[in-house]
């Protein structure tokens, strides 16, 4: 029960997300705890309103975002998945900085703009990877 009111007060406290997120967080966490074993290594994953954590996005650029679409194709599930990172997301391949091919911001009159702060993020490197898990029907 502990692990739970920490997790509902962390949600209250850093995302003020409505009363309704916060008694549904709580629900799964309860059903979770009441099948296994208390573990501090399990990772919860929980569904929030968007309009919920909107401002908290708009004022920190996240490191890593993931998006996962999902379809029926003959009552299997076809999954697309995307993560965008600012980390390079396999260690083993290296990352050359000169093939990053990044351009300084520029207004409509090519004159670079001195806001650095915006140009520091227009320079900031991001990693794309795309994975696809299709289905096939044969006939």
């Amino acid at each position: 029960m502990h692990s739970v009111i920490e997790m509902i007060a962390m949600f209250q406290f850093f995302l003020q997300i409505p009363l309704s997120s916060l008694s549904a967080i709580a629900r799964e966490m309860i059903h979770y705890y009441e099948r296994n074993q208390i573990s501090n290594q399990h990772i919860f994953k929980f569904i929030v309103p968007t309009s919920s954590v909107i401002k908290d996005l708009e004022g920190c650029p996240p490191s890593t975002c993931q998006l996962a679409s999902t379809k029926l194709v003959e009552n299997m599930k076809e999954t697309m998945s995307y993560l965008l990172t600012s980390d390079p997301p396999f260690k083993h391949l290296p990352v050359n900085d000169a093939n990053m091919n990044m351009k300084e911001d520029v207004n409509e009159n090519d004159t670079k703009i001195d806001d650095t702060v915006c140009a520091e993020k227009m320079k900031r490197p991001y990693f794309l990877v795309n994975k696809l898990e299709c289905v096939s029907v044969l006939i």
